[in-house]
């Protein structure tokens, strides 16, 4: 398997870690989800599955940015005349691209309530909650972005 290929790959698994990460943890901890109803049986809140999401799209558009980047660059690494352009740089420029679309998608998520939910979502809520993710997506763009470059 050539590099730049089992660079995507770990790239896009960190990603998954990272929702599953956040996810798991947030459940542990205490920020007001509910997976499970009064009587033990799994039936998420609507503020539950907002926050599911929310953190979903975050990360995902950090995964796009990623994978416009990655397959761009792919195509400049294939031309030996302009590998110049491959440099750090372009990879923390990549990085600040990514993490202000994350932080534009949270923002736009921060009001998203349910009608039978809180009347305040449960990231604005728990704005600490909200810094955490949007710090830990930063991150996991400069691993990403710096790290599982896309060229061997």
């Amino acid at each position: 398997m050539k590099e730049h290929s089992r660079n995507l790959i770990f790239a896009g698994l960190l990603y998954l870690v990272a929702f599953i990460g956040v996810v798991i943890v947030s459940m542990l901890g205490d920020i007001g989800l509910m997976f499970t109803d009064d009587d033990g049986l799994i039936n998420p809140s609507s503020d539950t599955w907002i926050f599911v999401l929310t953190t979903f799209f975050i990360i995902t558009a950090s995964l796009a940015v990623y994978l416009i980047y990655f397959f761009m660059q792919r195509g400049i690494a294939k031309n030996p005349n302009t590998k110049t352009y491959l440099g750090i740089f372009t990879r923390i420029i990549g990085t600040a691209i990514a993490s202000a679309v994350s932080a534009a998608v949270l923002f736009l998520c921060l009001n998203w309530i349910a009608d039978d939910g809180e009347e305040i979502s449960i990231l604005m809520a728990n704005t600490t909650a909200a810094g955490v993710i949007l710090g830990l997506i930063v991150v996991i763009n400069f691993v990403s972005f710096i790290l599982f470059k896309p060229r061997g």
